[in-house]
Formats: structure tokens, C-alpha cells, sequence
């Protein structure tokens, strides 16, 4: 599941993220993904398997009150299974603050995803799925990055 899906994932949240900004008063974008279809080896089995992801983003900007910064949130929710027979939910949240507007060139920002996620089959094997991934951009160069992937079978 590793690192094709959440670079996929994180570069549609940061788009859809920095699209544009929103009054805090305005509704979240909700849009339905295309499914992201993957190979890639099962943790409980070794073999390698087809992954499906099935997802909507849910995204709001923020204008805040002070306009040398800037919010955003983006939500993805969906299911994912996979062809050797397991099924299950994946979920990610992703928080960009930082400064001036989500295009300013050369402006401080920071970015955290965090994404969880289980499937199981029927036989009750299970795995499950852990990512915290922070980065702290300054003069449009990273300075702080923080990758952390787990996937385990659980049962």
C-alpha cells in the first residue's frame, strides 16, 4: 500500500487543498475520486495483490482574519479492497497552515497528513495501515520532514 497510494493521496489532497481559498463561511468541497488502482505486496501473506481505493475528498479553506496566513483541511474517506479478497475503510486527514495565500511563492507553511486505515478478509485476517507525514517548508525548501508508514497484519 506504501508509498504509490499515499504520494497519490497527499498530492490530490494538496491540490484540491490549495485550489483556492474560501470564506470560512462557505461550504467544503465534496468531490468523488476516480479510484486509484495499485499492485503491491499483502503483509499478511507476502504475495502481491491488486489495491483499490475508492474516495471522497471533502476540502474547506480558510481566509483568516489575518491575511499574512492561511488554512486549509482536506478529508479523504473511501473503501478500499483488494483481488486477494480483502475489504475495508481508509481514512485521511490532511492540515496545510502556513503563510500568506496557499500560492504565495517563498512562504512558511506546514503540512501534516495522517492516514489510517483496515481491511480484512474473510477468514478474519486483517491488516492495517499508519501514516503520519509532516512537512515544514521554508523559502519554498523543505526542512522538516517526518515519514512514517506502517503496515501491518494484524490477524
Amino acid at each position: 500500500m506504501a508509498r504509490f497510494a499515499t504520494t497519490l493521496i497527499l498530492a490530490v489532497g494538496v491540490l484540491l487543498t490549495g485550489a483556492g481559498p474560501a470564506l470560512a463561511n462557505d461550504p467544503p468541497v465534496t468531490v468523488a475520486l476516480d479510484p486509484i488502482v495499485f499492485t503491491d505486496i499483502n503483509p499478511c501473506t507476502n504475495d502481491t495483490h491488486v489495491v483499490t481505493l475508492t474516495l471522497t475528498l471533502r476540502s474547506h479553506d480558510f481566509e483568516l482574519s489575518d491575511p499574512d496566513r492561511h488554512h486549509g483541511t482536506s478529508m479523504l474517506a473511501g473503501s478500499l479492497t483488494t483481488n486477494s479478497g480483502f475489504a475495508g475503510r481508509i481514512d485521511q486527514v490532511l492540515v496545510d497552515n502556513g503563510a500568506g495565500p496557499f500560492d504565495g511563492e517563498g512562504s512558511p507553511t506546514i503540512v501534516t497528513v495522517v492516514t489510517n486505515g483496515i481491511a480484512r478478509n474473510d477468514a478474519g485476517d486483517a491488516f492495517a495501515i499508519h501514516l503520519i507525514f509532516h512537512l515544514t517548508f521554508l523559502d519554498d525548501e523543505a526542512v522538516v520532514v517526518l515519514d512514517r508508514l506502517r503496515l501491518d497484519c494484524i490477524g
